[in-house]
């Protein structure tokens, strides 16, 4: 959508990670876009020309943490040569990363995972799709809107 508009004057990175600590703290159905406008410093005709919508957002910023804060459980359960070393190593990392001084205490895939509303359903199935290593799958598709 670049092109169209006036120029961006906000960090579409520094954007996403501020989106990633709204949605750690409050999950997504907790996390409206007025939420998002203000930690972001934006407006949300911004969130939408640069991120789509609250839910393609989410997709971002789930990219964003399964790079990040997700990766450490996910490389050890590819780098060990046994299923039993796999299983140890991950859920070492997974207690480290979730109890950095720097972050939440608790698994970003559990907190943001959508409870009930019926229209969050597409949402509720890209975190199902994500196993239970707290990082989305790489590659993962996302059901269109």
């Amino acid at each position: 959508m670049a092109g169209r508009g006036r120029p961006r004057t906000f960090d579409p990175d520094t954007a996403l990670r501020q989106a990633l600590d709204v949605f750690w703290e409050r999950g997504y159905e907790g996390t409206s876009l007025k939420d998002l406008a203000q930690a972001m410093g934006i407006a949300s005709a911004s969130i939408y020309a640069c991120f789509g919508s609250k839910a393609d957002l989410f997709r971002k910023v789930m990219a964003l943490y399964g790079t990040t804060s997700g990766e450490p459980p996910r490389r050890a359960l590819r780098e060990q040569p046994t299923a039993r070393a796999a299983i140890h190593a991950m859920l070492r990392a997974t207690a480290d990363e979730i109890t950095r001084s720097d972050a939440p205490h608790y698994c970003m895939l559990v907190l943001a995972a959508p409870t009930g509303a019926v229209e969050n359903h597409e949402v509720r199935e890209f975190l199902a799709a994500s196993g239970t290593t707290c990082s989305p799958p790489s590659g993962s598709a996302w059901p269109a809107a």
